[in-house]
């Protein structure tokens, strides 16, 4: 084992090609743009690559599995090796936990040997009609988010979700290069929320909505919801789609008014500590 390369980047592709045991979780990033942020760790057999796993912690404390591979090898043998050597290598970086999203078959073994437990669900919404159900407070100025106001939007963040479903500026960068809408609240002197929002064909995503803890409850949700649907109407949405947690209810009910209904699909989150997290 040892840690990926630039030199390994063709290999890497090809790994992440052609294995049928590939789990994939990058967001706004591709696959490459993973290399270079440690830990990203390769099993090696002679000169051919036949593991790779990557988790950096993107904002630290918590790390996201963002990709692995397994060749012709184990789970419990390659993968088992890297996800031990990767949760060493977190704990030095000051990491104190490692989540996975939607952990494939053949990732659960090795998960549950090292502390992997279900966290919550992931569960999907579906609109398919272009109604507002309320315009939010119009007070607030709603504007294109800009690349200087990225800092203040991953502390904002820092205030509104637990570390894992936290974004960095960086993340954030690498959203803003590809996202249809990217809206921010703006009230007294600073940003309040934001909206993430993508267009796929006929589908938009509503990727990410956020309000300050301090700022909710006054419509500012609604306000930035209200928008990105009326931005994606105007790019020719005819259904938009939406994830969020099973446990945050807040969110569940706002997404109701507005029409959205569970489609039944979901995805588990499974974390484990690293370290000394908790």
């Amino acid at each position: 084992m040892r840690q990926a390369v630039e030199a390994d980047r063709q290999a890497l592709r090809g790994l992440l090609q052609s294995s049928r045991r590939v789990h994939l979780h990058t967001d706004w990033r591709a696959a490459d743009d993973y290399l270079g942020r440690p830990p990203y760790l390769v099993a090696e057999s002679g000169r051919t690559l036949v593991a790779c796993l990557a988790c950096p912690p993107d904002p630290a404390p918590a790390a996201w599995l963002r990709l692995a591979a397994l060749g012709n090898g184990r789970p419990g043998g390659d993968i088992a090796a890297l996800l031990d050597a990767s949760l060493t290598a977190l704990a030095e970086l000051g990491a104190e936990e490692l989540a996975v999203l939607g952990p494939e078959s053949w990732l659960l073994d090795p998960l549950r040997a090292r502390g992997f437990r279900s966290l919550t669900d992931v569960i999907t919404y579906l609109k398919e009609d272009d109604n507002i159900a309320e315009p939010g407070n119009r007070d607030v100025l709603v504007r294109r988010a800009r690349l200087e106001d990225l800092p203040a939007l991953a502390a904002l963040d820092a205030n509104a979700f637990e570390p894992r479903w936290r974004h960095s500026a960086d993340m954030l960068r690498s959203a803003y290069a590809v996202v249809a809408s990217f809206e921010v609240a703006w009230l007294d002197g600073g940003p309040v929320g934001y909206q993430l929002s993508s267009v796929f064909g006929r589908y938009g995503h509503l990727a990410r909505l956020t309000v300050h803890p301090a700022y909710q409850g006054q419509g500012i949700g609604t306000r930035l919801l209200a928008d990105a649907l009326t931005n994606l109407n105007r790019l020719g949405v005819t259904a938009v789609t939406l994830n969020t947690q099973a446990d945050n209810l807040a969110s569940r009910r706002l997404y109701e008014r507005f029409g959205f209904r569970p489609t039944g699909d979901r995805v588990t989150v499974w974390q484990t500590a690293v370290g000394g997290g908790q």
